[in-house]
Formats: C-alpha cells, sequence, structure tokens
C-alpha cells in the first residue's frame, strides 16, 4: 500500500492508496478532523499517493505513481490544474513522470516550485518544477552529467537547497542553486547485512534535518546537522521510541525549543503514526486508519 503524510497549519493529512488513494486529515492528538476526501485514476487506472506536500495556498500536491503525474487538490477535495511531464511517462527524460515517488513544494502563485523524485535507476530522478510557464530543471546526481541516480525515495526543498533520499546507495544528496553540493550518510560496517536506507526526511529552519530509515538492523529516525554529521536518533532499538518499520513519512512543526518540536513519523506501510519531540521522547502514536 502507497502512504505519505505532510503538516499543513498544525492539520495532519495521511494519504493511503490500493486501487484509489484516499486523503484525512488529523490533529496531532490523533484525532479525525473529518472523512477527507478520495480520488480516482483516469481511463481505469488506479490511483496512488506516494508523496504528499501542502503550499502556502493551502493545495494539497499528490506523487501518483500509478498515474505518473503530479495532481493538485483544494483541501476540500477539489482536483485543481497539476502537472504531466511531456512525452512518455516512462521516458529517461526531464520532465517525464513515470514512477515519481515523492514530492515537496514551496513558494506561492508564479513562485511556486516543486521537487520530485523517481523510482528505479534514472538519469533523470529528480527535478525542480516550476509550474508556471512549465519550465523543469533535472538535477545531476552527484554532480555527474553522465551518472545515474540508483531509486530515489523522499525529498525536502527549502529555499536554494534541494534534499533527496537515494535508499540503496545508502545516502542522502543534497544541491544547492540546481547544483549538486554534497551527500551525507551513517557509516557502516561492510560486513553488516543491511546499511542506511533512508526513505523519508524533513529539513528544520535551523538547517538540522531529520531521516527515517530503514537498514542498520533495525530503522529509526536519525538527526543531521546541516553539513550531513549525525547528531543522534530520535528512535530505533533501546529509545523510547523503538525501532522503525517501512517508514514512508516524516514532518516537522517547529515550537521553537527542541522539546516543544513535534515530529510525526509514518511506518508500517501507512498503518502507525507517532507523535515524536525532537529531544525523542514519544508522545503517543495512533492507527490513523
Amino acid at each position: 500500500m502507497e502512504s505519505s503524510l505532510c503538516l499543513e497549519n498544525g492539520v495532519l493529512w495521511i494519504a493511503r492508496s490500493a486501487r484509489s488513494a484516499h486523503l484525512r486529515p488529523y490533529d496531532l492528538d490523533g484525532r479525525p478532523l473529518g472523512e477527507g476526501f478520495g480520488f480516482e485514476g483516469r481511463d481505469g487506472v488506479r490511483a496512488s499517493a506516494s508523496g504528499l506536500a501542502a503550499d502556502v495556498d493551502h493545495r494539497l500536491w499528490v506523487a501518483d505513481v500509478a498515474g505518473g503525474r503530479v495532481r493538485a487538490f483544494t483541501l476540500s477535495g477539489l482536483e485543481q490544474q497539476g502537472f504531466e511531464g511531456p512525452g512518455p511517462p516512462d521516458a529517461d527524460r526531464p520532465g517525464a513522470l513515470g514512477g515519481v515517488f515523492d514530492i515537496d513544494v514551496e513558494g506561492a502563485e508564479d513562485g511556486l516550485r516543486l521537487l520530485v523524485s523517481r523510482r528505479g535507476p534514472r538519469r533523470h530522478g529528480l527535478f525542480l518544477i516550476e509550474p508556471v510557464g512549465g519550465r523543469v530543471h533535472s538535477l545531476r546526481p552527484g554532480g555527474d552529467p553522465q551518472g545515474s541516480f540508483q531509486g530515489l525515495a523522499g525529498v525536502a526543498l527549502h529555499g536554494p537547497l534541494a534534499l533527496a533520499c537515494e535508499p540503496s546507495a545508502g545516502r542522502v544528496q543534497v544541491f544547492r542553486g540546481l547544483e549538486f553540493h554534497f551527500h551525507f550518510g551513517i557509516r557502516v560496517n561492510p560486513g553488516r547485512a543491511r546499511g542506511f536506507e533512508p526513505r523519508a526526511l524533513a529539513r528544520l529552519s535551523d538547517g538540522r534535518v531529520l531521516v527515517a530509515h530503514g537498514g542498520l538492523g533495525e530503522g529509526g529516525v536519525a538527526l543531521f546537522d546541516a553539513g550531513g554529521r549525525i547528531l543522534g536518533h530520535l528512535a530505533g532499538p533501546g529509545l523510547e521510541a523503538d525501532s522503525v518499520d517501512s517508514p514512508s513519512g516524516v514532518a516537522v512543526q517547529e515550537g521553537g525549543e527542541d522539546r516543544k518540536t513535534l515530529v510525526a513519523l509514518l511506518d508500517r506501510d501507512g498503518t502507525r503514526v507517532r507523535i515524536l519531540t525532537l529531544e525523542g521522547r514519544c508522545l503517543g502514536e495512533f492507527p490513523g486508519d
């Protein structure tokens, strides 16, 4: 089952999809704030929501991997103009959205920007899209114009910075101003059965980055500084919030202090939401179904 989440003005939106997709709002105590809305695919094709983001105009942007496009909805479920790439969706070319996995959004109106990742090994697997004008900027993996991403997952967009999880390579790639900047991860012993597998991430305003990951024996949530140095873990084996299973989303509501900053983590294939503080205290969990 595809699943994702985002935080919009204190409202936690959770998307799940099988044959069709459904988005439902909750407060951070796990109480549903309504039934939400669902949507179908076109021409009998199933719909999905592997990635979800909200913009400042209160629109929800969905990465529809089944439909190979990016869709936009009002909070009441009215579909608005989204983005469909040029040419065949599975082509390895800028703007093609076959295998689209995650999305983040920043700005409004004419300055709106979308960061989109795609599954699978692709040269053109990470785009910055400016819907007004239809401009697409393909980011070069590792700065190599001939290189390929090994299959991307969660993304985050913050000002000039774009971040993308690359699970099979065990790293997060960071771009500044459309150019490759650096990558980071967690070093592991070569003999480990599973390494660091970043799946979803969220960036804080002070530059720190939260990464929900699998691997390393059991999954967790790691906190890195702005330069990619690991600062510690919020969740994982031996911590108050124990191991993370198949994470598919992480979002942050900043509170001025770490103990007041809330982190929403979606895992277990979208069937569990946990609320943590940035200090690693677990405030509870709910099924969110």
